[in-house]
This record gives C-alpha cells, sequence and structure tokens, in this order.
C-alpha cells in the first residue's frame, strides 16, 4: 500500500478542485468539508486575535458548538487602529443569504482546524500573506428577488479594537 503525506493529499485534492472549477474566480461553491482542505492564504500573527478567536470557540452560549468556520472581519478606523470583529455561523446559511458586508473574501486562514473567512482590511501587523494561491471560495454573492428574497442574516459578533 503507498503511504501519501497528508501535504501532498490536500495539493492532490486543491489541485483536483481548481481543475474541475475551471477557474480562479470561486464560480463554484465550495463545501465545508472541501474548505478545510484548503491551504492558507494568511498567517494569523497576533496574539490579541488568536485570544479572541479562543474565546468565540468555547463560547457555546453565543455561539454554535459546532464546527462552523470563524468569520473575521478587519475595519481600519485609523491609522494606528482597526476594529476586529469575529463571529462563528452555520457556513451553507452564511454562504446563501451573506449580507454585503460579507462581499469581499480577502483569505482564509486556519485557527484550531476551523476554518477562519478573513473579510476587510489586509493589516500585516495582524494576518501575515503567505505565498498560496487565493480562490474565491464563497462564490459570488447570491441574488436576491422576488423569487429568491433576502434573509434577515445577522451573525452575533465579537468586536474590538487593536492598536498598532
Amino acid at each position: 500500500m503507498i503511504k501519501i503525506s497528508k501535504k501532498i493529499l490536500r495539493f492532490i485534492v486543491i489541485m483536483l478542485i481548481i481543475t474541475t472549477n475551471g477557474c480562479k474566480s470561486g464560480d463554484k461553491d465550495i463545501s465545508y468539508n472541501e474548505l478545510l482542505n484548503f491551504q492558507s492564504t494568511h498567517k494569523i500573527k497576533n496574539l490579541n486575535l488568536e485570544k479572541s478567536l479562543y474565546q468565540v470557540l468555547n463560547d457555546t452560549t453565543n455561539y454554535s458548538k459546532y464546527d462552523f468556520p470563524i468569520l473575521l472581519i478587519i475595519s481600519k478606523k485609523m491609522p494606528n487602529k482597526d476594529e476586529l470583529c469575529i463571529s462563528k455561523t452555520d457556513y451553507n446559511i452564511f454562504k446563501s443569504s451573506r449580507p454585503e458586508t460579507f462581499d469581499k473574501l480577502i483569505g482564509y486562514s486556519n485557527y484550531e482546524g476551523i476554518p477562519v473567512l478573513l473579510f476587510g482590511d489586509n493589516n500585516k501587523a495582524i494576518i501575515r500573506l503567505e505565498n498560496i494561491d487565493f480562490y474565491n471560495i464563497l462564490g459570488k454573492m447570491p441574488e436576491y428577488g422576488p423569487d429568491n428574497p433576502p434573509i434577515i442574516f445577522e451573525p452575533k459578533m465579537k468586536c474590538y479594537e487593536e492598536q498598532q
């Protein structure tokens, strides 16, 4: 029997997804299980952010106890201050009814085996860009109309400000 390392196996899975997808645009929706196999485009390098991610993961009162992805929005507030907002939510509901706040995915990471979807401003003091190709794994924003009305989707968010 042939033994294949996890890195090689992940590479093969990613290549299969890319070749069957046909492009980098993310027109094909990626499932949560496929998302688990993607390499991180960014590395989290901020201790306060890691502590906050830990708190969200362990807060089963306000956030799901299931292995859902973490959403992270980084917003520039001042030249030396950012606002970071973290949530954890059901991936399928999020993809199908996400508000415009989550329109521009800038990358994805991993924290404790849970995918982290990154939105907003890329701050090098908080997250570091890895040398990995980025694919918009969420696909296009949902198109709303009479046959597909928007659903009110307001995930609980833990927000705090981070000095640089």
